[in-house]
């Protein structure tokens, strides 16, 4: 039984590709400034929110944290981000932080 669990969640995973496809087809929809990483797949530099997301963040009924005004380095590759200490993992529901806390 847990191997037919752990098959139906593989099938029902969200792939990089995927989501760094979404994420910069919804970036030019909203205006935020994206800037590919050189030889580093699916990551990206986002040098300036707009202020539409901000106002998104302040509204009565947000629940969760505060947006930074800038990401330095976003990844959509788990691997890729955990090889890389400089990179922000980035999945659904789980955004990016500011900054990353150093590894011990």
């Amino acid at each position: 039984m847990l191997v037919e669990r752990r098959a139906l969640a593989q099938e029902r995973r969200i792939v990089p590709e995927t989501e760094a496809r979404f994420f910069t087809g919804g970036a030019k929809e909203v205006g935020l400034p994206l800037t590919a990483i050189k030889d580093v797949e699916r990551a990206f530099t986002v040098a300036k929110l707009p202020i539409k997301l901000y106002e998104q963040t302040r509204a009565k009924g947000w629940k969760l944290a505060g947006l930074p005004k800038a990401y330095d380095r976003i990844c959509f590759d788990r691997k890729t981000s955990d090889a890389d200490a400089g990179l922000n993992g980035f999945t659904p529901g789980h955004p990016p932080c500011a900054r990353r806390p150093a590894r011990l």
